[in-house]
């Protein structure tokens, strides 16, 4: 099986899509992209299991707007913390690095998954991906 962790904001910034929501509401664009990721993740019939990372100190607002999504779990870092230290953290969790991809625009954090064994992948790289399979 193979992992996506996923910069969130950096998904949500990088496709007119998502980022048209951020005028409405922060989490109307967390939701879609959690949504389109689940896609993706039935899409590949459970060989792949999609982990979204947000900065956010007030979560609640994703989880009382929106149901979760299956095949995506989402995580929001403990206070203090940023979604790149919270990706690099989980990816230290893993001992088969090479079935990682951290999909992120963030040059440092793509090098730094980099470091660690992971691929890294852009986020118009993850779209390329997606348009294969809708």
């Amino acid at each position: 099986m193979h992992l996506l962790l996923v910069d969130g904001y950096n998904m949500i910034h990088a496709f007119p899509e998502f980022r048209h929501l951020l005028d409405k509401s922060l989490a109307d664009a967390r939701a879609a992209l959690s949504h389109a990721l689940g896609r993706l993740a039935a899409a590949k019939k459970g060989n792949v299991e999609i982990h979204l990372f947000f900065d956010s100190k007030e979560p609640r607002d994703f989880f009382d707007a929106e149901p979760l999504v299956p095949g995506v779990e989402v995580h929001f870092p403990f206070s203090g913390e940023t979604a790149d230290e919270a990706i690099l953290d989980y990816l230290r969790l893993f001992d088969n690095k090479a079935q990682v991809t951290v999909v992120t625009d963030d040059r440092n954090l793509a090098r730094r998954a980099g470091d660690e064994g992971a691929q890294a992948l852009s986020s118009a790289g993850l779209a390329r991906r997606f348009a294969k399979i809708f």
